[in-house]
């Protein structure tokens, strides 16, 4: 069999070095996840797990223009959690998961009236997703934004 370890060739017990591995693996994936959810009690996740790796966000969150589940403390509403997995893992690509809460910005780009960078190069083009220390969650001051491209 291809799955047999020279340890368990001669026992024949070549399932349990699978089952152990497995084990191993389960364990190992889920040891950075653990702290989100320690009980059933405590399933939804917590903003402090976040910060725990992301200290460099917490200026995120002292910004003057929050977004508003930065200022919720609600990471989830647009984050999974990721635990040991090196990258980020919104609840919907692009536009799509701005959208879900802004109807009304979406709205406007079916008119056509079109705000045309949200149609050319998305909402994260111009507007900072956690927070900014300008309005509307802008990158640069608002008569700067549009020049910018």
């Amino acid at each position: 069999m291809i799955f047999r370890s020279r340890e368990t060739k001669s026992t024949g017990k070549w399932w349990t070095y699978i089952i152990w591995r497995g084990l191993a693996v389960a364990i190992l994936a889920g040891f950075c996840t653990v702290h989100i959810a320690s009980s059933p009690a405590e399933a939804a996740f917590k903003p402090k797990a976040c910060l725990d790796c992301h200290k460099d966000f917490e200026k995120q969150v002292e910004k003057k223009h929050r977004h508003k589940p930065v200022a919720d403390k609600n990471c989830e509403g647009c984050h999974k959690p990721h635990g040991i997995i090196g990258k980020l893992i919104l609840q919907s690509p692009g536009n799509s998961l701005c959208f879900g809460c802004h109807e009304d910005i979406e709205a406007l780009t079916e008119l056509g009236n079109r705000h045309e960078p949200i149609q050319m190069v998305g909402c994260l083009a111009c507007h900072d997703p956690h927070g900014s220390g300008q309005p509307a969650l802008l990158e640069t001051k608002p008569d700067e934004s549009c020049y910018a491209c």
